[in-house]
């Protein structure tokens, strides 16, 4: 199958929409699990069938199917799309301050809750889905994994690189347009 040949290959590591609770979200985890690869899923909330009762259940859902990583975003409608539009002609677009569309704060109307209340829900996934395991903990922990797994197969090559003593994008003394080689 693809998934063997890429854990082969030596994946190791996906980025993966969950767009909803179904058993083929859940098999599609546990096949890259199966597979040795870790996932970090992506989680869109706030969509218009998003209950509060959708959103509590969804949460429980990801803790369930083992998500290695977990990135949570709230539906953002960014101008000229198709949502921007449809939520402009039904009055849901909350400002046009466009710092705050940023994929973290709620700049529309939900239909099913509070904007506040989406923006607590939010809060709420990522509390609870890093509450035994902070971020950066899962994150060291994977990244640990993989260096432990090349080791063992001889593929480990040292990423460490002294970053001070080089020199990208930068120009020459004195102004020149000729990059400085890196040392």
């Amino acid at each position: 199958t693809v998934l063997d040949l890429a854990a082969r290959a030596g994946a190791w590591y996906v980025y993966q929409a969950v767009f909803d609770m179904s058993d083929h979200i859940r098999r599609r985890i546990r096949r890259y699990h199966d597979h040795g690869i870790a996932v970090e899923g992506t989680i869109l909330l706030g969509l218009d069938d998003h209950t509060e009762d959708y959103i509590k259940r969804f949460i429980d859902f990801l803790m369930e199917i083992e998500l290695d990583l977990a990135e949570f975003t709230v539906l953002t409608p960014f101008p000229h799309t198709r949502t921007f539009d449809d939520f402009e002609r039904e009055g849901r677009i909350l400002t046009r301050d466009w710092d705050a569309y940023t994929a973290d704060r709620v700049v529309f109307q939900p239909r099913h809750m509070s904007p506040e209340r989406l923006q607590e829900l939010y809060a709420s996934a990522w509390e609870t889905f890093y509450r035994d395991e902070p971020q950066n903990y899962k994150m060291f922990k994977l990244f640990k994994t993989v260096v432990e797994r090349e080791k063992a197969d001889g593929t480990f090559r040292s990423r460490r690189r002294d970053m001070a003593t080089r020199r990208f994008g930068r120009r020459g003394e004195g102004g020149g347009d000729a990059p400085v080689a890196a040392n």
